[in-house]
């Protein structure tokens, strides 16, 4: 497991995670302010007056060393993805980052640079018949070269249904989310050099959460569900419960110290799994109520 360690003046939290943590529990103000620090600090939101001056700037820290903020990108994952706005946001866009990094190479391919010349062989017919020339001046049309960056903005998301174009509004909310994880799947495993915090402010169901599961496999994803969702036993240790503690299902000795140690009743460790189980699935009795007293 790796550690992240969210601190500033008014909070010093201890994550310990595989590739996702799951924010259980009713205190929505608590599990945003969470991840409003990991974004304040990756989005170099720290130096403003205000924090300044307040002494909360937030630092970011993995398996013990800062984040460097120009290695890490935060992406927030929601409902309301939209193909044709998102690829107008530039460096802030999921769709353009996914298509810089699949045509990576393309400038080394024979094809574009054909494309390349023609244009150059163009442009240069254009300025020889249409310039304008008075005095000692010269105003001529030009074009230049194609680059990777000139080719991304003539290129545009199409979305096909049953083999028919369409668009976002034709495909389900599972569908937005879904290619949504797909596209920073194919970032993440195509640039290792770089972190993603994605953080799932939007709801998610067992399906999707199985998917996140089932994409999110590169060692460079730090996934952040904040929705509660179903979960089976074998993921506890994915829960940090946010409630009037914050308890990670992760971090052993926390549990023993804060919970172990003050139920009013004995119970070991492999007995306490079966006892979240019971509470998450809502199955009261005497020893779920007093475990809730204590989330």
């Amino acid at each position: 497991m790796e550690k992240i360690q969210i601190i500033n003046k008014d909070i010093d939290i201890t994550l310990l995670m595989e590739r996702i943590k799951i924010f259980y529990g009713n205190n929505y103000s608590k599990k945003y302010s969470i991840v409003r620090y990991i974004e304040q600090h990756i989005e170099k939101a720290n130096n403003t007056e205000y924090n300044q001056e307040k002494g909360i700037a937030t630092k970011l820290k993995l398996n013990d060393r800062e984040l460097d903020s120009r290695e890490v990108n935060f992406i927030n994952v929601n409902g309301y993805f939209n193909f044709d706005n998102d690829i107008k946001l530039g460096t802030k866009s999921l769709s353009l980052k996914y298509i810089e990094n699949e045509l990576k190479d393309i400038e080394y391919d024979d094809d574009f640079n054909t494309v390349s010349q023609l244009l150059v062989s163009l442009g240069e017919r254009i300025s020889e018949q249409h310039n304008i020339i008075f005095d000692n001046l010269q105003l001529s049309l030009k074009i230049d070269e194609l680059t990777l960056k000139q080719l991304t903005k003539l290129l545009y998301v199409e979305i096909k249904k049953d083999n028919y174009i369409t668009n976002q509004y034709n495909l389900t909310y599972n569908h937005i989310i879904k290619l949504q994880i797909l596209l920073i799947k194919n970032l993440a495993e195509n640039d290792l050099t770089k972190k993603y915090f994605v953080c799932f402010d939007t709801h998610i169901d067992e399906e999707l959460l199985e998917f996140i599961y089932q994409n999110f496999t590169s060692n460079n994803i730090y996934c952040f569900v904040l929705p509660n969702v179903t979960i089976n036993s074998e993921k506890q240790k994915d829960l940090l419960f946010i409630n009037s503690k914050i308890i990670d299902l992760a971090d052993d000795i926390k549990i023993y110290n804060e919970i172990l140690m003050s139920l009013p009743f004995h119970i070991e460790r492999t007995d306490f799994a079966l006892l979240i189980d019971d509470y998450l699935k809502n199955k009261s009795s005497n020893q779920t109520i007093e475990l809730e007293k204590l989330l």
